[in-house]
């Protein structure tokens, strides 16, 4: 997949992490320890990446030649597409772009490692993915017939995650708030921690 794709995945991956971060600790313990999210968001991101790079896929973006005059021009496109996700994770993160940015990695980790080892001379004895991480890319006579609907295929995928993220931190959003000022929703009762977590679910 192309990197926007993989760094979409993060970015879902993160607001997960997030979002069930949320619900399972209370307000005044979550500052606390931030290190099994961190881990998590990471570990949860590296499958997710080798499942997308199984569905069919062309890496289109190398391709696109508007910046030829320039020296390793190939870089451009990809990074270019990839400002408005970064831009996205910051903007979801909040104050926990630690767990965020941990997330967007391990989203990235095999591609990491598989451009370490093609060239840079990664050992191999330190490759973690060598199915993933030990060969170049390839595409099937399929996928090179249909570029445009793999293409197109992999446009709505990266939409789908967009929004699927955007529409768990929304609900993120809002139930943050309903723990900060509960008496915006419910008349200023007292809530427990269960009961806000059965408001909010």
């Amino acid at each position: 997949m192309n990197v926007p794709v993989h760094l979409a995945s993060g970015v879902l991956i993160g607001n997960v992490v997030l979002y069930t971060q949320n619900l399972s600790r209370p307000q005044s313990s979550r500052s606390r320890n931030t290190a099994k999210p961190t881990l998590a968001g990471f570990l949860l991101g590296i499958p997710l990446h080798i499942l997308l790079d199984a569905f069919p896929h062309y890496n289109w973006l190398f391709s696109v030649e508007i910046f030829a005059p320039l020296p390793y021009y190939q870089i451009f496109p990809p990074l270019l597409a990839s400002l408005p996700i970064l831009l996205l994770a910051y903007h979801f993160a909040g104050d926990a772009r630690l767990i965020m940015l941990s997330a967007v990695i391990g989203a990235m980790y095999p591609d990491v490692e598989k451009l370490a080892y093609l060239h840079q001379h990664l050992p191999r004895s330190l490759v973690l993915f060598r199915s993933h991480s030990c060969c170049h890319s390839h595409w099937t006579p399929w996928e090179q017939e249909y570029t445009a609907v793999v293409v197109g295929g992999e446009i709505v995928l990266l939409l789908l995650l967009i929004a699927g993220s955007s529409w768990i931190a929304r609900k993120r959003g809002r139930y943050q708030q309903i723990r900060q000022e509960p008496a915006l929703f419910l008349s200023n009762r007292d809530l427990t921690f269960d009961q806000e977590k059965q408001i909010f679910l």
